[in-house]
């Protein structure tokens, strides 16, 4: 017998809903709240509000997308702490009320447990892997941090935890005494990664056994500053290009990433897949399974591609602004939006998927360029993750604007492997970043050819001059 549950969360500063039938997640929809960004951080007040204004769309969302009426959920499960008092009063009230009005069962969730199972849930036409009993989970969540050992569903023992400020709350403390803006977490993640870790010293916590502390660096950050700052008041712009700021070469030598480009075609095919599905989801809702309408959803791309690899090159065809590139950006802007030109009443839905395509090759290709025109010798390009590995016809397409051989290999989580490297020359395992790529990295692939079969050149032209 199918258990059907609604969940709504509301511990902090998002809304969400999700539709989970047995151990597969049908919908999750999140709606974020940018009330906060001008503060530095999350005002509880606002965020009650917030909440009250978005629950109701984003639960009516997350029941349409899964193609499921209220009627027919089983039971239906919020979240009860840990969080924000009034952002849990908004959550809890409207569950109650639901779960009234529909006559379903109530179900009360601790979601620091609901982080630690949410390693069970399974989503379709994704490879799904659940841990076995007993493991290890690092649970980052909000003001949370611990260690937890996870013995069964319901037994857990706390192995370490943090005795001030948890993670997230020290990156964003960090990023507000340096005026990066916030959510400061990802902002200072991503120029940690670019600086130099030996221009500056800062004393590290000495907290017994498992526990941590955050509380100390925050501190000496802050004193660090004011003192720099006491002495040279421009100082604070000079230490983001140094504790946060770039590499003085700008690459690491050896490793060259377009991460922000290719992540693109993820966002533009995620978007494309909504816009093509939303009415087909919504005529078929209560009409046929979940399981039925998300295997057609699932196709949608992979047909689109096919169509698209067989359409002939044209100058005159349907052309697409550079739609997504620098979304994933500090500071992305919201208002930016994208337009498609040369539509005709012949146009179809594979034409406007090779636009989107090309434009985004198009964005990569400027990069490329960028790159070289700084005096960066480009020698290969290997591209990974899932777009490189499930669509031959992007990176073929990505070569030939490119007009070089692009190595794709037999290797899905690059992520993974990439925190490997990372982690391998941190402990000391391999002297650099080359050597330890060089030992770890997946030699076994599929190279794709440039071809000389279409020319780009002045399409590419007004892209970049747009």
């Amino acid at each position: 017998m199918d258990i059907t549950i609604l969940g709504i969360e509301s511990s902090c500063d998002d809304t969400s809903a999700a539709v989970i039938r047995n151990t597969t997640l049908l919908s999750n929809v999140i709606a974020s709240q940018a009330v906060h960004v001008k503060y530095g951080g999350v005002i509880p007040e606002l965020a009650s509000r917030a909440h009250q204004q978005n629950i109701i769309p984003v639960v009516d969302t997350a029941l349409k997308e899964a193609g499921v009426t209220a009627d027919k959920i089983d039971a239906i499960a919020f979240t009860r702490g840990p969080g924000l008092l009034g952002s849990l009063l908004v959550g809890t009230s409207f569950a109650k009320g639901l779960s009234m009005s529909l006559g379903k069962p109530l179900v009360e969730v601790n979601h620091l447990q609901g982080h630690i199972l949410a390693n069970f849930i399974k989503q379709y036409g994704q490879e799904n892997r659940q841990p076995e009993f007993p493991y290890l989970c690092l649970l980052v969540s909000g003001g949370n941090s611990q260690i937890v050992k996870v013995n069964s569903p319901l037994e857990y023992e706390i192995l370490g935890q943090t005795i001030d400020d948890a993670v997230g709350e020290a990156f964003d403390k960090c990023a507000k005494m340096m005026g990066l803006g916030y959510p400061g977490g990802p902002i200072v993640d991503r120029l940690a990664k670019e600086g130099d870790p030996l221009k500056y010293k800062f004393s590290k916590p000495q907290i017994p056994g498992f526990d941590y502390s955050f509380s100390g660096i925050k501190t000496s950050l802050l004193y660090f500053v004011r003192d720099q700052i006491a002495v040279d008041p421009d100082f604070k712009d000079g230490m983001i290009k140094g504790v946060f700021g770039q590499f003085p070469d700008g690459v690491v030598p050896g490793m060259m990433c377009f991460e922000m480009g290719l992540s693109s075609f993820g966002d533009n095919f995620a978007w494309l897949k909504r816009f093509l599905a939303g009415t087909m989801k919504t005529l078929l809702a209560g009409k046929v399974s979940a399981e039925v309408l998300a295997e057609a959803e699932d196709k949608i791309l992979p047909s689109l591609a096919e169509a698209a690899a067989k359409l002939p090159f044209r100058e005159d065809a349907p052309f697409a602004s550079d739609w997504f590139n620098g979304r994933r950006s500090p500071a992305p802007n919201p208002s930016l939006r994208a337009t498609v030109s040369g539509l005709g009443l012949a146009t179809d839905a594979a034409e406007v998927y090779y636009a989107i395509v090309e434009a985004t090759a198009f964005g990569v290709k400027a990069m490329v360029d960028t790159l070289v025109d700084n005096g960066v010798a480009l020698e290969s390009i290997t591209a990974i993750g899932g777009i490189a590995v499930k669509s031959p016809f992007i990176v073929q397409f990505l070569a030939d604007v490119l007009g070089m051989e692009i190595f794709v290999p037999n290797l899905t989580q690059a992520c993974g492997l990439g925190a490997a490297i990372n982690a391998s020359v941190a402990s000391g395992c391999w002297p650099g970043l080359l050597e330890a790529q060089e030992a770890m990295c997946v030699t076994e692939g599929v190279r794709y050819t440039p071809s000389s079969a279409r020319d780009f050149s002045r399409r590419y032209e007004r892209y970049r001059n747009m």
